[in-house]
C-alpha cells in the first residue's frame, strides 16, 4: 500500500469514527429524553432578595422608537432600586437628544415630572464607538 493510498485511507477510518461518536450522541439524547419525558420540573424556592438587573437598550438613529422603548422597559414589574437601564446610543441624529428627556418614573406612569433621569452612553466619536457599547 502506498502512502497516499494510506493516507486517505485513515482519513476515511478519522470521519467515520467521528461519524459514529456524533451518531451514538444523537442515540445518547433520545434516551435520556425518552426516560425523563414524564418528570415534572418543580420551580426552585423563591429567591431571598432579588438581585440588581441592568438592562441595556442599545440604540443607532432610532428617535421615533427611542421613547416609546424606554417607556416600554419602564413598565417592568421590578423595584426601582434594583433596576438600572442603560441606554447604548451611538446615534448621530435626534436620537440622543430624545432618549435624555425620557426618564421612567415609579410605577411606569407617564408623569413626566416625577421621572428619574437613565444615562445616556453616547459615542464622542464614530471611530471608537462599538455595537451596543461592548
Amino acid at each position: 500500500m502506498t502512502p497516499g493510498e494510506t493516507l486517505i485511507l485513515g482519513t476515511y477510518f478519522f470521519v467515520l469514527v467521528i461519524l459514529a461518536v456524533y451518531g451514538w450522541h444523537r442515540y445518547y439524547l433520545v434516551y435520556l429524553y425518552m426516560k425523563n419525558k414524564d418528570k415534572v420540573p418543580v420551580p426552585g424556592a423563591p429567591l431571598a432578595e432579588l438581585p440588581p438587573v441592568t438592562i441595556q437598550l442599545p440604540i443607532y438613529n432610532e428617535m421615533y422608537v427611542a421613547d416609546r422603548l424606554i417607556d416600554a422597559v419602564c413598565q417592568i414589574d421590578y423595584p426601582r432600586e434594583l433596576l438600572e437601564i442603560q441606554v447604548l446610543d451611538d446615534s448621530t441624529d435626534e436620537t440622543t437628544s430624545v432618549a435624555e428627556r425620557v426618564g421612567c418614573s415609579p410605577g411606569g406612569t407617564r408623569d413626566w415630572s416625577m421621572r428619574a433621569p437613565i444615562p445616556i452612553d453616547a459615542a464622542t466619536s464614530r471611530h471608537t464607538a462599538t455595537a451596543a457599547g461592548a
